[in-house]
């Protein structure tokens, strides 16, 4: 499926091949359990799904790293019996940052407060426990 080999134990059932382009060590399942791990290139492979039932395949966000960027964390899988299907989750790199700001008082900047980089026409806001 999608042109790759996957190494698993024998797969009597229905399965779903995840694909979150290039993100490796993400853990993802049915359900929400972790039941893979992205390989280096972003594959995972999810066995034992019921077929014909729509089963919400998740992916689990504290695996995920800080500056990847995805609109959803959860797909729908509708194998056929004994067969597969292939989710995708797009994913845009991003570049994060966690910084602390103070006033020049020392106090940290209040919730919702808008904060600019330089001079660049990009605003970002503080967060409820701070920036």
């Amino acid at each position: 499926m999608g042109g790759r080999v996957h190494a698993t134990r024998k797969v009597n059932g229905s399965f779903a091949l995840v694909e979150v382009p290039g993100v490796e060590g993400t853990q993802v399942g049915p359900y929400g359990d972790r039941q893979a791990t992205t390989d280096r290139d972003g594959f995972a492979l999810v066995t034992d799904l019921a077929p014909m039932v729509p089963t919400p395949i998740r992916l689990d966000p504290e695996s995920l790293p800080l500056g990847a960027d995805i609109p959803t964390l959860e797909r729908i899988a509708v194998p056929r019996w004994r067969s597969g299907v292939r989710l995708r989750f797009p994913v845009r790199a991003g570049r994060s940052a966690l910084v602390q700001l103070r006033t020049p008082d020392g106090f940290p900047l209040r919730s919702g407060a808008e904060i600019k980089v330089d001079e660049t026409l990009q605003k970002f806001l503080v967060g409820p426990h701070g920036p």
